[in-house]
């Protein structure tokens, strides 16, 4: 794997992880 698939990796797990943490923090919002 080179550098450049691995900064993308990287950042994507960044924006699942954050995705993740705004469903657990707004459970209910995210049902409508």
């Amino acid at each position: 794997m080179n550098y450049l698939q691995k900064e993308k990796e990287k950042k994507k797990e960044k924006k699942e992880k954050k995705k993740k943490e705004k469903t657990a923090q707004f459970p209910t919002q995210l049902r409508f």
